[in-house]
C-alpha cells in the first residue's frame, strides 16, 4: 500500500496487462441515510476507500430512509438449514455522491438473501469481500455467517469487519453459526482491542486478525466552538439508547450534584435505534421512570434523536459532553470520537479496553463505570476549573486526529482487504 494518497492501490492483472484497481464488495446490513451506526460507518469507510483508488460496491437493505425497522428472531423461532441455492438475478449499482456503487437491495436478511448476495459476486467478480457484521443488524439470522462459504468456490475471500460478537441464532446441526464466519474470512478485523482478544481466543485465528478502530461518527463543521459564560455547567449526551451507554449512572450523578448545591444542565439528545423500539421499550421505560422519581427534569432539555447538523451544534455550544459507558469506553465509541473532533471536552468511563494516550485532565476526563459518585466528581472538578475545560478539548481534538482520522482508518483497512485480496482470473464465476 503506498504512502502517496494520488496513488491507487492495485492488484496486478494478467502479465503485462494493465493493473486493476482493488475491487472490494462490502455487505453492510444498513446504509445512510438509514439511522445506524454501523451503516454510517461503512459509508465513510467506502468514501474514503474510493479516494484511495479502490472501486467499492456496496449491497445493503432496500431502506432508504431513516428507519431500519425489522424485528429480531426470537429464541423459540425454529431456522432450518440453508436450502439449495438458486439463481437469482443481480442488483443494479449506482453511484452515490461520493463514488460508492451502491445496491439497497436485500429485502430480508435471511437465507432468502443468498442467491442474490451470490448473483452479486460472480456479476460484480470482487477481489475481495468484507462483510460488516453487526448480528442484530441482520435480525440475529445466520445467513450472514455463511457468506464467506458463500464466496470461497467463487475465488472470493471474505475479510469479516466485526462491529460485535453476538451470535445469531444457530440451525439443526450447527450450534455456533458464528465460527464458521470468522474461520472462514482469510482476515478479521476488531474495532476494539477486546473484541480482538476475544476473536483469537474464541475462534484461534492466530495471526489474521486486526485491530483497527472506528474513527468519528460525525465530523466536525468549520464553525468555531461558542463562547459560554457564567450559569449551570452545560452537559450534553447524544445517540441511541440503549443499557450499554450507562444513561442511569449519569441521571443519579445529575442527582448527586444539585444535593451538593452545584448546578448543572443536561441535555439528552437520545432516542431509541430504529430497529429497536420494541426491544427496548421496557429500558426506555425504565429511563424515564428514573428521571421522574429523582425529580430531574427541571435540570434537563430532551429533545430526542437529533441528526448530524444538530448534534454538532450541541457539541460546539456544551460546556462538557459526557459518555458514561458500563463498560467503559472503547475503540468503537464512534460518538465519543465525534465529541473530541469537535474540541468538546469530554468525560467518559474507564475499562479493560480504554485506548492508549486518553489522560485524566489533559485531554480527556476520566470516571468510573457505573459510578454516579465517580461521576459526579468529575463533573464537580469541570464546574470548579470551567476555565481549563477548553485546552482539555482541544488536546482531545488533537488526540483524534493524530490518530483516528478517517484518511488513516481507510489506509488501515485498505491493507487488510489488499493483504486477502486475490488477483480475479478471467471466467471466475461465469
Amino acid at each position: 500500500m503506498s504512502g502517496d494518497r494520488d496513488e491507487p492501490v492495485t492488484r496486478g492483472a494478467a502479465p503485462g496487462g494493465p493493473a486493476q484497481p482493488l475491487r472490494v464488495l462490502m455487505v453492510s446490513a444498513t446504509y445512510p441515510p438509514t439511522r445506524c451506526g454501523v451503516g454510517e460507518y461503512v459509508s465513510r469507510l467506502a468514501a474514503e476507500l474510493v479516494t484511495l483508488g479502490a472501486q467499492v460496491f456496496v449491497l445493503s437493505g432496500r431502506a432508504a430512509g431513516p428507519q431500519h425497522q425489522h424485528e429480531l428472531l426470537s429464541p423459540e423461532t425454529g431456522i432450518g438449514p440453508p436450502p439449495a441455492l438458486q439463481s437469482a438475478e443481480p442488483p443494479v449499482f449506482t453511484p452515490d455522491p461520493a463514488g460508492v456503487l451502491l445496491a439497497r437491495a436485500v429485502e430480508r436478511w435471511s437465507w432468502d438473501a443468498l442467491p442474490l448476495v451470490a448473483a452479486t459476486l460472480r456479476a460484480v467478480r470482487p477481489h475481495v469481500l468484507n462483510v460488516q457484521y453487526h448480528a442484530e443488524d441482520y435480525a440475529l439470522h445466520p445467513a450472514v455467517c455463511e457468506l464467506a462459504a458463500l464466496a470461497a468456490p467463487l475465488g472470493v475471500p471474505a475479510v469479516t469487519t466485526f462491529h460485535n460478537l453476538q451470535e445469531p441464532h444457530a440451525w439443526p446441526g450447527v450450534a455456533a453459526p458464528l465460527v464458521r464466519l470468522a474461520r472462514g474470512s482469510a482476515r478479521c478485523i476488531a474495532t476494539n482491542t477486546q473484541d480482538q482478544q476475544r476473536l483469537q481466543q474464541r475462534f484461534h485465528l492466530g495471526e489474521r486478525v486486526r485491530t483497527i478502530e472506528a474513527g468519528p461518527g460525525i465530523s466536525a463543521p468549520a464553525a468555531p466552538r461558542r463562547a459560554r459564560g457564567a450559569g449551570p455547567l452545560q452537559l450534553f449526551y447524544f445517540g441511541f439508547l440503549n443499557p450499554a451507554k450507562g444513561l442511569e449512572s449519569l441521571l443519579r450523578a445529575l442527582a448527586l450534584l444539585r444535593g451538593q448545591g452545584r448546578a448543572a444542565h443536561l441535555t439528552l439528545a437520545a432516542g431509541l435505534h430504529t430497529d429497536a423500539p420494541g426491544r427496548l421499550r421496557a429500558y426506555a421505560e425504565r429511563v424515564e421512570a428514573e428521571i421522574e422519581t429523582l425529580r430531574l427534569a427541571p435540570l434537563l432539555t430532551r429533545p430526542g434523536y437529533l441528526p448530524h447538523e444538530q448534534v454538532s451544534e450541541g457539541l460546539l455550544a456544551c460546556d462538557l459532553a459526557v459518555f458514561p459507558f458500563r463498560e467503559g469506553l472503547c475503540g468503537k465509541n464512534t460518538s465519543f470520537w465525534s465529541a473530541l473532533h469537535h474540541a468538546a471536552p469530554a468525560l467518559t468511563t474507564t475499562g479493560p479496553g480504554l485506548p492508549a494516550g486518553l489522560a485524566d485532565l489533559d485531554n480527556v476526563l476520566l470516571a468510573s463505570a457505573e459510578d454516579p459518585a465517580s461521576l459526579a466528581a468529575r463533573i464537580a472538578w469541570a464546574i470548579e476549573h470551567r476555565e481549563l475545560l477548553p485546552g482539555i478539548g482541544e488536546r482531545g481534538r488533537a488526540y483524534v486526529r493524530a490518530r483516528l482520522s478517517w484518511d488513516a482508518l481507510a489506509r488501515a483497512a485498505m491493507g487488510v482487504l489488499a493483504e486477502a485480496a486475490t488477483p480475479v482470473q478471467e471466467g471466475a464465476g461465469a
